[in-house]
């Protein structure tokens, strides 16, 4: 439950999320092409800043508070040979 609760959150926070500011572009319309690229390099770079500073950080955080139940979850090959997440976390 807590789990559904937490990825509910990560999920909701992210939800509308997008690497190009679309919004953002129609209401600068009209554009020069030079301006649309621009505008796209900048939408990206800030999009792109968001996701590594922010939500890999709070995904990982995710999988160590939920470790045991993940693991408990997936499916373990004898191949594997212990924990899937004791090398990433």
């Amino acid at each position: 439950m807590v789990f559904q609760i937490t990825h509910y959150a990560l999920v909701s926070s992210y939800a509308s999320f997008r690497l190009v500011d679309i919004p953002r572009i129609f209401s600068l319309i009209p554009l020069t092409v030079h301006e649309l690229r621009l505008e796209v390099e900048r939408s990206s770079e800030e999009a792109c800043n968001i996701l590594t500073s922010h939500w890999i950080e709070e995904c990982a955080e995710v999988v160590r508070e939920h470790k045991d139940s993940i693991e408990a979850n997936v499916n373990q090959s004898s191949e594997v040979g212990g924990s899937l997440l004791a090398k990433t976390c």
